[in-house]
């Protein structure tokens, strides 16, 4: 798995970008509009908020550490 930091979020309507860094520069993280709206309503109840919020993700999955009970979220 892959870790970065977001840093920004793109709406391109049929999915969603979510722009991160890492050590190395950028990277990008394109999930389908309904784990969006899943990952961003658990981050939003947890009080988290999304800029600088570390991710870990592969090419089917994205967990947020800072996440109580973190099931992860597929990006399909």
């Amino acid at each position: 798995m892959k870790t970065g930091q977001i840093i920004r979020i793109l709406d391109l309507d049929v999915n969603v970008q979510i722009l991160c860094k890492d050590e190395r520069g950028l990277l990008s993280v394109y999930l389908d509009r309904k784990p969006f709206n899943l990952f961003i309503r658990a981050i939003r109840k947890n009080g988290l908020k999304l800029n600088g919020l570390l991710i870990h993700f592969d090419k089917n999955m994205i967990c947020v550490p800072a996440l109580k009970n973190n099931p992860g979220y597929s990006l399909h």
